[in-house]
């Protein structure tokens, strides 16, 4: 038996596709016997021609992904894409250096390693990008300016 000038009916009714029109299996001889837009709305409202619902794309890996990254994983060097400055600019890069050096001049001026004047020698230091990190701001007061 063919339904489809039905299915193409009911498809204009539903507001939809014809491939998403679905037909109560049971009722066949029921739906082959309506004619008319009247006779298949009637059929709509028993819900023996129903409208499927749409298929979509499922978000729940990418989701998985998201709450993974927000924890801080899945960051290696293989899920990176673009340059290492695309994801944190020279100008950030450099302020949490310089400011973390300058942290650690002052607990090192605090501590007596060394005088105001060698305090402001390192200063210009950090600031010419000699001391590169708070280990080798360390290093180099204990080396340098002790055998001066």
């Amino acid at each position: 038996m063919n339904l489809r000038s039905k299915k193409t009916i009911s498809a204009k009714l539903l507001k939809c596709g014809i491939n998403r029109i679905w037909f109560d299996p049971e009722e066949n001889d029921k739906i082959a016997k309506a004619l008319t837009n009247q006779d298949i709305q009637k059929l709509i409202n028993e819900k023996i021609i129903q409208k499927k619902q749409k298929k979509g794309v499922s978000r729940a890996r990418a989701n998985i992904k998201l709450t993974q990254k927000k924890k801080g994983l899945q960051k290696s060097a293989g899920n990176r894409k673009g340059k290492a400055g695309a994801r944190q600019g020279r100008k950030a890069r450099w302020i949490k250096q310089i400011r973390a050096v300058r942290r650690e001049l002052l607990v090192l001026r605090a501590k007596g390693i060394f005088n105001k004047g060698e305090y402001r020698k390192m200063y210009r230091l950090g600031c010419g990008g000699v001391l590169k990190s708070r280990a080798y701001t360390r290093m180099y007061a204990k080396k340098f300016i002790k055998k001066q």
